[in-house]
Formats: structure tokens, C-alpha cells, sequence
């Protein structure tokens, strides 16, 4: 969930990531650097590796709310995982907070609990017709996994790499209705949602080992995280997954492979960068500055700052 003063996603991921776009919107500084900093990066990038791509123009842009755009970014729910939900509604449960409608609770109970007896069958078939034909990022009754907003998804030309980012709390559930679903197995596929024919990968930062981000965790977890897709499709899914990015030794390896990164633009990477996003607020994002938001938001397993600028302003 968004906001407070322990929303990984504000005082972790975009920090970070902010900072090394400020430095380079481009990308082609740092983020092949980050991507063989990860634990699987080689293994599952290969030659991508070492050229990744330039980052999109919209991911590096600021947004309608004022933010870069490759923050928050929304991912509506896959259509077949939808149409499982219709099909098996003994596996829903009811979430905790219930902020629906009284026609929305009346609909979900004949889906989920047969109530009143019978008319279960009905509202499949009601929903089946529905799945198939309505948006994916409407807001209706049938809908039991909400659109994904990804803490931050790097897009290249060649690549998409979606990222969640923690601080020592566990992944969270992808919705209250289906709580087997595992954010991680999401990230996954969201990344696959937005290849568009370009290679795809996720990983997971965190300050500490997150237990759901092991391989032998997610393989298990993968049946029930995504049972809508088959063997082979799941078997895709892991092997896309670039690992748990944390702890101190990842940290200080960031670190190294990032201590060559360029200061702060130069007036003409401005001007070009500029005239390629529309972004007029590079040259106010000072190396000051950002250190100034480093100190503030304390991530102490990544002190980017002293690594971006360590040759000077």
C-alpha cells in the first residue's frame, strides 16, 4: 500500500532509481552495471546483458501526476487469470476490508458462496461473457485481482524489467481475493504483459533476505501463484526472474559496478536529454539535492549518492 514514511516504493525504490535516471536518463551508464549487479542477472540476460537497451522516453518522463513514468506504473490483471477466478470461485476467500457496494456484495455472493443456492451457475455464466469482452481495468464485481501498480518497470527498447522493492517486510499477497497469488509471481507476469516481443525479466530489492524470493520458494509457490497458465508457461516465469538483490555484499557489489557512473548531466546531455523527453527539471536536480533526499528517506544498504558523484559535480 502507497504512503507513509514506510512505503518502500517512495523512501526506497524511487530514490534509487531517480537518482540514476537524474544522472542518466538514457540509461546506458548504469543499468547494464545494475542488471549484471543482480544474482541471476548473466544467467537468465545472457548477451543482453551487456547491451540492454536506452530507456523509453514515457518511462523517464515525468507524468500527469508529476512523477517520472516509470513509477507506479499500471499493469491490468491478465484476462486468463480472471476467467480462472469465474471457474473456480471455491478458491476465493473474502478480504478483511470490504468496501463494496451492497449490488457488488450481492453478486459475489451468488459467485462465491451459491447464495442463494443455485445461482452460482447463473453469474458464471453472467461473468464468463464479461471477462471476454469488458476492459481489464474497470472496476466490476467479477474482477478478483485489481491492475498492478509496479514499484518501478525499466522498458528499453530491448528489454522490461519489472521491479518491487522492500525493506525487511515479506511480499505481500496480488490480491485479497486469491491470497496464494504470490506480488512476485505478478511482477513476473506483468513483465511478460508488457514485452510486447522484447525480452523481459523482474527482480526483487530488499535491505534484508526476503524468504518468498528464493528460487526454491517461488517454484514451489508458482502452481498456486499462477494457476491459470500451464507447466511450461510457469516454467518461463522462473526462468525470467533475476533474484533477491540484498543484504550488504549485493550492496557493496552495486556499489562497485556503479562507481563509474558519469556526475551530473552535462549541459549538453541536458539539452538532449531535454529535447528527447521534455523533462525540464534535470538541471534542478542537483547532486546536493539528491543527496539531501538520500539522507532523508535512510537507505543505509545503498548509499547512491556517494556512488553517482563519487567523480565530482
Amino acid at each position: 500500500m502507497a504512503g507513509g514514511q514506510y512505503d518502500s516504493s517512495l523512501t526506497r525504490v524511487q530514490p534509487f532509481f531517480g537518482a540514476l535516471i537524474a544522472s542518466d536518463p538514457f540509461g546506458t551508464s548504469w543499468l547494464s552495471k545494475l542488471l549484471a549487479a543482480t544474482p541471476k542477472g548473466a544467467a537468465v540476460l545472457g548477451d543482453l546483458l551487456d547491451d540492454p537497451g536506452t530507456l523509453l522516453s514515457p518511462i523517464t518522463s515525468l507524468n500527469d501526476k508529476g512523477g517520472l513514468g516509470c513509477f507506479e506504473y499500471p499493469v491490468p490483471p491478465p484476462r486468463d487469470l480472471l476467467a480462472w477466478f469465474v471457474e473456480h470461485p471455491g478458491e476465493l476467500v473474502w478480504p478483511k476490508r470490504q468496501g463494496f457496494s451492497a449490488e457488488t456484495r450481492r453478486l459475489r455472493r451468488a459467485l462465491i458462496d451459491d447464495d442463494p443456492a443455485g445461482s452460482r451457475q447463473e453469474m458464471q455464466e453472467h461473468a464468463r461473457t464479461l471477462v471476454a469482452t469488458w476492459p481489464r481495468g474497470t472496476r466490476e464485481w467479477w474482477r478478483s485481482e485489481g491492475t498492478t501498480m509496479l514499484d518501478c518497470a525499466l522498458i528499453t527498447d530491448r528489454l522490461v524489467v519489472t521491479i518491487e522493492g522492500k525493506r525487511t517486510e515479506p511480499l505481500s499477497p496480488a490480491t485479497d481475493w486469491y491470497p496464494k497469488r504470490s506480488q512476485l509471481v505478478r511482477n513476473l507476469e506483468a513483465a511478460k504483459q508488457l514485452a510486447h516481443g522484447r525480452r523481459w525479466a523482474s527482480l526483487l530489492i530488499s535491505e534484508t533476505p526476503v524468504i518468498e524470493g528464493t528460487d526454491s520458494h517461488l517454484d514451489a509457490g508458482l502452481p498456486h501463484s499462477a494457476p491459470h497458465l500451464h507447466a511450461a508457461d510457469r516454467a518461463q516465469l522462473h526462468a525470467a526472474y533475476l533474484g533477491n538483490l540484498s543484504g550488504n555484499w549485493p550492496a557493496m557489489q552495486l556499489a562497485s559496478t556503479l562507481a563509474r557512473c558519469p556526475g551530473p548531466p552535462t549541459k549538453r546531455a541536458r539539452e538532449t536529454s531535454e529535447s528527447r523527453h521534455g523533462w525540464d527539471t534535470i538541471p534542478s536536480r542537483s547532486a546536493a539535492r539528491l543527496n539531501a533526499v538520500m539522507t532523508m528517506t535512510c537507505m543505509p544498504f545503498m548509499d547512491i549518492s556517494s556512488v553517482l558523484w563519487a567523480s565530482g559535480s
